[in-house]
C-alpha cells in the first residue's frame, strides 16, 4: 500500500525501511521491466548523490523483508550490468490504479520560450527533424552562422512541449567562456543545486527521478563542443529516457549522433523581371517582406521593387539573420539605396535586437564569433579561399592555400574541417566534388585576406 507506506503479509505489517519500500514501489509499478540502477537510486535518494553500494544494501534488505530465499519464492531478479526486475505476479486491488497513477503524475515541466515572431520558410525543416527524432537519442542541427539553428530548434522544442509527454529543458551555452561550466549551466537551468565535483552524477540522478521522459536542448555548442559532447554522452548513458537536441556550427561527434544540416532560405537564381507573386514563392523574400513591413509600415512588396528585394536576398545568401538586419534599415533608406550599400555588407545590415546576443547584432559580429573558433591553419585556408569567385576543386584549393610552413595534409584536414563547420559548402556531381563559399563568406574571407596583407600574393596565384 504505497500511499500509506505499508507492506502487509496477509494482515501482518512487514517491518521494512522507507528506502527499501520506495524501491519496492517502483519495481512493482514496472513489474516485468528492467529498472536501471540510476532510476532506482534517483527514486530512493532523489536529492542526494550516493554510492551504488547503498543500493545493494537496500536491495538485500528488501529481499530479506520479502522472505526471498534460494529455495523459496522469488520476487527480484538481478539483471547484470543494468539493474533489477520484479518477477513475481502482480495484481492491483483496484482496476483503476494505473489510470490513477497517470492522473497523479505532475504536469510536464519546461522552460521553452514562446515564439515572438513567425518562423518563415522552416516548416519543412521542423517536420523533417521531428520525423527523424524517434530514430535517434541525440540530434545536432548544424549550419552557417545566422542561418537560424536556434530558431528551428526552439520551434521543434515547442512542438515537443505541446505533446505533454516530456519535460523539455533549453540550455543556452552561448555566454559560457569556460567549457567546464557546461554541466553547471544545465544544473542551473533545471534548478539543481549541487557541488561542483559531482555535477554529472547529480544531473543523471535528477533526470532519472523525473516521472516523465526528458528532452534536453543544448543551444550554441560550437565554442564548447567537446565539453557538450562529453556531458551529452554521459547523460544519455545514465538516463535511459533522455533525448538531446543540440545546435552547433559543427557536429558534436557524440556516439549515436544524427546530424541535420540546415540550409539557407531559398532565393531565386535570376532576379531580373521577377514579379511580386513569383518572388513570394521564395522563403528568403517572404522573410524580408515580413520584417520590412514590421519595421516600416508603408512598405509593400510589388512588381516594381520585387527584383531589387530578390537581389538583396540573393546577395545575402538567404541567411535569415542578414536578411532581418537588412530589412530593419528600411526606415532610413529606400530599397535601391539598401541594395547599393551591400557592396559593404558587413556595415550595411545594421543592428539587431537590443536583447539579442552581441554576436547577432551585426553580420560581421556573427562571422567574427565563428572565425575566432577556428585554428590558425583553418583561418589561413579560409581567407585564401576567398579569392575564388565560383566553385573550385581540391587541387585549386591546395594551390591557393599552399604555405611554405604548412604541409598539404594539414591543408586538406583544414578544408575538411571548414566543410564540417559550415564555412564551405560541397557540390557533388557523380564522382566530381567541388567546393564553394557563400557570397557573404567569400566577402568576409577576402576582408580577412586583406587584413593579413596577403591579398596581392594569393591573388597572383589565382
Amino acid at each position: 500500500m504505497p500511499a500509506r507506506r505499508l507492506l502487509l503479509d496477509g494482515e501482518s505489517r512487514v517491518r521494512i525501511g522507507s528506502r527499501a519500500l520506495e524501491l519496492l514501489a517502483v519495481l512493482v509499478e514496472r513489474a516485468g521491466e528492467v529498472v536501471t540502477r540510476h532510476e532506482l537510486m534517483a527514486r530512493a535518494w532523489p536529492r542526494s548523490v550516493v554510492d551504488e553500494g547503498n543500493l545493494k544494501v537496500q536491495i538485500a534488505a528488501l529481499r530479506k523483508a520479502l522472505g526471498e530465499t534460494s529455495r523459496g519464492e522469488r520476487y527480484l531478479a538481478t539483471v547484470v550490468g543494468q539493474g533489477y526486475r520484479f518477477v513475481a505476479p502482480v495484481r492491483s486491488r483496484t482496476p483503476l490504479a494505473e489510470n490513477a497513477r497517470h492522473r497523479d503524475r505532475p504536469a510536464a515541466a519546461h522552460n521553452v520560450p514562446a515564439g515572438l515572431m513567425r518562423l518563415v520558410g522552416r516548416t519543412a525543416d521542423t517536420v523533417a527533424i521531428l520525423a527523424r527524432l524517434p530514430c535517434t537519442r541525440i540530434m545536432t542541427v548544424t549550419g552557417a552562422g545566422g542561418v537560424g539553428k536556434t530558431s528551428v530548434a526552439l520551434a521543434v522544442a515547442r512542438t515537443i512541449v505541446e505533446t505533454s509527454q516530456y519535460d523539455v529543458w533549453c540550455v543556452d551555452l552561448s555566454a559560457l567562456s569556460d567549457p567546464r561550466c557546461v554541466s553547471c549551466a544545465i544544473a542551473t537551468t533545471v534548478g539543481l543545486n549541487t557541488r561542483s565535483g559531482g555535477i554529472a552524477s547529480a544531473l543523471a540522478t535528477y533526470f532519472c527521478s523525473r516521472s516523465r521522459p526528458q528532452w534536453l536542448v543544448l543551444d550554441n555548442c560550437e565554442h564548447v563542443v567537446e565539453a557538450a559532447s562529453a556531458i551529452a554522452e554521459c547523460l544519455l548513458s545514465a538516463v535511459p529516457r533522455m533525448r538531446i537536441l543540440a545546435t552547433s556550427r559543427e557536429p558534436l561527434r557524440a556516439t549515436g549522433e544524427n546530424v541535420y544540416k540546415l540550409a539557407p532560405l531559398g532565393t531565386p537564381a535570376a532576379t531580373a523581371g521577377l514579379s511580386a507573386r513569383e518572388a513570394l514563392r521564395y522563403p528568403a523574400i517572404q522573410l524580408f517582406a515580413e520584417r520590412a513591413a514590421a519595421r516600416c509600415s508603408d512598405f509593400a512588396l510589388c512588381d516594381d521593387n520585387a527584383p531589387v528585394v530578390a537581389e538583396i536576398c540573393r546577395r545575402l545568401d538567404g541567411i535569415p539573420l542578414a536578411i532581418g538586419l537588412a530589412a530593419a534599415r528600411l526606415d532610413a533608406f529606400c530599397i535601391r539605396e539598401l541594395l547599393a550599400q551591400l557592396d559593404d555588407r558587413f556595415t550595411a545590415p545594421g543592428s539587431g535586437q537590443r536583447t539579442g546576443a552581441p554576436r547577432h547584432r551585426s553580420l560581421l559580429a556573427t562571422l567574427d564569433w565563428s572565425y575566432q573558433l577556428l585554428n590558425e591553419v583553418e583561418r589561413l585556408v579560409l581567407r585564401r579561399l576567398g579569392v575564388f569567385a565560383d566553385a573550385f576543386c581540391l587541387d585549386s584549393a591546395m594551390t591557393i592555400a599552399a604555405d611554405g610552413e604548412t604541409r598539404a595534409a594539414r591543408i586538406r584536414d583544414a578544408l575538411s574541417s571548414l566543410v564540417e563547420k559550415s564555412w564551405v559548402t560541397v557540390e557533388k556531381d557523380g564522382d566530381t566534388v567541388r567546393y564553394r563559399l557563400l557570397e557573404t563568406t567569400r566577402h568576409y574571407a577576402r576582408r580577412k585576406l586583406a587584413e593579413a596583407g596577403e591579398l596581392g600574393l594569393v591573388g597572383r596565384r589565382g
